[in-house]
């Protein structure tokens, strides 16, 4: 193998093979979401540069609270291909259960747009 394995590989892979395939995913506001591959990997390529421009490095942790769509998808592959760890934490916690998670992130993204995720407000103000 001429390089590491890594999750992003397989955002190329699909990006490269199956460019043109549709995405759906429903957001946390239940509207229909819908993309391609093409896309989801440039929108992660472009998140990643964010990222690095933010000063995040290899190693960092990247604390999401996010619902599964399309929004979590890409920061998962941002993260894993800048070499940055992702670190999922459930937005269904109460508040005080995520204030006292177990690690401590370097940046904190949640990809929520709904006051219904209990954490909604505290991840907001980081």
């Amino acid at each position: 193998m001429d390089r590491p394995l890594m999750i992003s590989q397989i955002i190329e892979y699909a990006e490269v093979n199956y460019p043109d395939q549709e995405i759906v995913s429903r957001t946390a506001e239940g509207l229909l979401h819908r993309y391609t591959y093409r896309d989801a990997a440039r929108r992660s390529r472009q998140l990643a540069n964010a990222l690095r421009s933010l000063g995040v490095q290899e190693e960092d942790r990247i604390a999401t609270v996010a619902w599964n769509t399309y929004r979590h998808l890409e920061i998962y592959y941002a993260t894993s291909g800048i070499g940055a760890i992702c670190h999922t934490i459930n937005p269904r916690l109460p508040v005080d259960q995520f204030a006292t998670s177990s690690i401590t992130p370097r940046i904190n993204m949640s990809s929520s747009t709904s006051p219904s995720c209990p954490c909604w407000r505290s991840c907001r103000s980081t």
